[in-house]
């Protein structure tokens, strides 16, 4: 009898060391898997920004820089990671606005964050759009994300984007001009180059400006309000787009007016203006 009960508790204590030995390796697993899951997305994101033109290859590896470094990609401005679904920071400046106002007056605090969330989910889905027509897959494919369960198809977009070239240039608008993928062109519409087609080879920078030290495309010195080093054009042959720098201190602009701004995305076809319309040039 004796021995059964220094069986049992010999097997008792053999029992407990090793469930303690066991838990002892859940939490350094755990923090490993996590951090080898957020380095796979840092370096996923830093391929993709790759594609897309962009430079700043830190970015992805800072949590809050990584969101703003994903809107960059598609040309859309910083302050958009307030309302960008994909980043904690709307969910935490949401969740601020609706624990403060509930305090106050329950109905407008669920009424706000009724209408913080739809914005949120309008800015996500033109994001998206944009994400899949800079790389020339079909804009439907946002519908299947929305569904709930398949919403996963976008981790594997962006490993197929990342990893492969299984969806480079494979899009519509991207067929159109696969016999000049890797050749940009820059056309005047206006001004002393109207008519006049510029090539811009894959990754080449062509600076506009009046001041033949520094731009490759000198403007007349008489153009008006046109700056010394007024903006650049990098051509991306992977995305078949174009990649806006604005140096100047009058703007460059759309045919519409609508100010332009550094790290944009631009597509064949897309006309930027120069201060004025008195110089006018297509991409594409």
């Amino acid at each position: 009898m004796l021995e059964d009960l220094l069986g049992s508790i010999f097997g008792y204590w053999m029992g407990k060391v090793i469930l303690d030995f066991l838990l002892s390796l859940i939490a350094p697993l755990a923090i490993i898997v996590v951090v080898l899951v957020y380095l796979y997305h840092a370096f996923t994101w830093r391929q993709i920004g790759r594609k897309a033109g962009l430079e700043e290859e830190w970015m992805p590896f800072i949590p809050i820089a990584r969101s703003i470094y994903r809107l960059k990609i598609v040309g859309d401005r910083p302050w958009k990671i307030l309302f960008f679904m994909d980043s904690s920071v709307s969910w935490l400046v949401m969740t601020c606005i609706f624990s403060i106002l509930s305090l106050l007056y329950w109905i407008f605090a669920i009424i706000l964050a009724i209408g913080y969330f739809i914005f949120m989910f309008v800015v996500t889905i033109q994001y998206r759009i944009k994400y899949y027509r800079l790389f020339g897959m079909d804009t439907h494919l946002v519908l299947v994300s929305l569904i709930p369960g398949l919403n996963a198809i976008n981790a594997v977009i962006d490993a197929l984007l990342a990893y492969t070239k299984a969806l480079d240039g494979k899009g519509a608008e991207n067929k159109a001009s696969e016999q000049s993928a890797e050749q940009g062109r820059l056309t005047g519409i206006t001004g002393e180059y109207s008519g006049v087609s510029l090539p811009v080879e894959d990754g080449q920078e062509l600076v506009l400006g009046k001041d033949p030290a520094v731009c490759n495309i000198v403007l007349g010195k008489d153009s008006d309000f046109i700056s010394h080093k007024h903006c650049g054009i990098r051509y991306i042959a992977a995305s078949n787009t174009y990649i806006l720098m604005d140096y100047s201190k009058n703007g460059v602009f759309d045919e519409q007016g609508n100010s332009l701004h550094s790290n944009m995305q631009l597509y064949p076809g897309a006309v930027i203006v120069l201060a004025n319309k008195g110089n006018m040039f297509r991409v594409g």
